[in-house]
């Protein structure tokens, strides 16, 4: 059964008591009161501190004692407002606690609201002052960014510090996104290194056989070369490379023998043919002679038909020994220009391999020179993290926080003990220029490791 009773009756009036005097259970009703609200203030958490103004992102709880079911919590909106139950909308945003409580309190005193007695029955009362209590229950979270292994942001607790938070996000991570782990990439690395600088030594070795073949030098003996690699591999590189030099020089030098031999014996025939020709001319003008001669006898009668004819056989055969000794001179002649073109065409060709070659090994030498400066670079910076990791990284860590509000709000360089406030932006760095770099030996390709250095000093870094 539900009964609506004024509050005078919840009091406990009786009929001995006097009408404007306080009952037994009105008594214990506000010694009650008092209890619980003390005992919630005590079991509540203490803000962080006491002047610490409420801003959007924070939560509050408003609880009624006595009032189970008009417990409520309510976010800070971006407006500064908050929801209160049987009060509504109210202004938080810039207040300190207590001076929300207090306003929450102001807006709630006195106001009747339905409440269940031990009975059942259901009545209206007014809300004692004391019976409103308001709470921080969450802050908005701090927000990590940098060298951590979880960023983001991470619930804010009253006195948190910077390390603290840092702990929560999984602690320092100079690896985070920026490479794998430093030692297998180290050693992974340190072979790349490796191969690359052999390959740049077998194609200086190249580069500077071929220039020799291209200059058409007799000997190729590299010596006094420091190539970056060990001393019995280079050793075998310049062997090969000058028994490579040796086998296509003798190639070469066969070939020209070749042709050399062909254009003389070719000249030979020549001078060969030539004075044959010349003994066949002088034949055909002695035929000649003597075919005349023989004509003329005939003529008047001295000699048979017999001796012309034979005379005449006789220069044309001599006619025609000269005609194939002729073409057989031509015939030589196109040959010895040919083998001379051949002798140089010889040349050419190897000269336009040779320089094709080289070029070839120059720009594939530049690439691996490239590659191996960056792998270098790589293997330093692998060594710096690893030396970073050996030697801990306490107390070196760069620490800024972006702080919008509160006290002494803006960026603020701080250390790892320093305390937090709510909203506030953590970024951290481990920066690579507190370590010692590792000597490599990379000589030049690195490019000068002081001033190198120098640029990843902490006074270059610009803060």
């Amino acid at each position: 059964m539900r009964e609506f009773v004024p509050a005078s009756r919840i009091a406990g009036q009786s009929s001995s008591s006097p009408v404007g005097g306080r009952s037994r259970v009105d008594r214990r009703r506000a010694v009650f009161i008092r209890l619980f609200a003390v005992g919630g203030i005590a079991l509540a958490p203490a803000p962080a501190w006491a002047e610490y103004l409420l801003q959007p992102g924070d939560e509050v709880e408003i609880t009624l004692s006595g009032i189970p079911d008009a417990k409520q919590r309510s976010t800070i909106s971006v407006d500064g407002t908050a929801s209160v139950p049987f009060a509504g909308i109210m202004s938080a945003g810039g207040l300190t606690l207590d001076a929300f409580r207090s306003a929450v309190q102001d807006r709630l005193s006195n106001r009747n609201v339905r409440r269940f007695t031990g009975s059942g029955l259901e009545v209206l009362s007014a809300i004692d002052r004391e019976e409103v209590g308001v709470y921080v229950v969450a802050y908005r979270p701090v927000y990590l960014i940098g060298d951590v292994s979880k960023p983001g942001e991470q619930r804010f607790r009253p006195g948190m510090t910077v390390q603290q938070a840092i702990a929560l996000a999984g602690g320092y991570d100079i690896m985070r996104i920026r490479m794998e782990n430093p030692f297998l990439f180290s050693a992974d690395q340190k072979a790349e290194v490796e191969s690359l600088r052999a390959e740049t030594a077998q194609l200086t070795l190249r580069a500077l056989r071929l220039s020799a073949e291209l200059e058409s030098d007799d000997k190729f003996s590299p010596s006094g070369l420091k190539l970056g690699v060990d001393p019995e591999l280079q050793s075998k590189i310049t062997s090969l490379e000058i028994e490579q030099f040796s086998r296509r020089q003798a190639d070469v030098f066969k070939e020209r023998e070749s042709l050399k031999r062909q254009l003389g014996h070719a000249q030979a025939q020549l001078s060969d043919l030539t004075d044959q020709r010349q003994k066949e001319e002088e034949g055909v003008r002695a035929d000649t002679t003597d075919f005349n001669s023989v004509s003329e006898l005939l003529k008047r009668g001295q000699v048979v038909m017999q001796r012309v004819t034979d005379a005449r056989r006789s220069l044309l055969y001599s006619s025609t020994r000269l005609l194939q000794t002729t073409a057989q001179i031509a015939q030589v002649r196109k040959e010895v220009e040919s083998i001379g073109r051949k002798r140089e065409k010889l040349e050419d060709d190897r000269r336009t391999t040779v320089a094709g070659e080289l070029q070839d090994a120059l720009v594939k030498l530049q690439k691996a020179r490239s590659r191996l400066a960056v792998a270098v670079e790589k293997l330093v910076y692998s060594g710096m993290i690893k030396s970073q990791l050996v030697q801990g990284v306490a107390g070196r860590p760069e620490i800024t926080i972006t702080r919008r509000s509160g006290q002494g709000g803006g960026r603020i360089k701080a250390a790892e003990g320093a305390e937090l406030e709510p909203g506030d932006l953590v970024e951290v760095s481990l920066e690579a220029s507190y370590f010692r770099e590792p000597s490599l030996g990379t000589g030049d390709i690195f490019g000068g490791g002081k001033k190198a250095q120098a640029d990843r000093s902490p006074a270059h870094e610009g803060h």
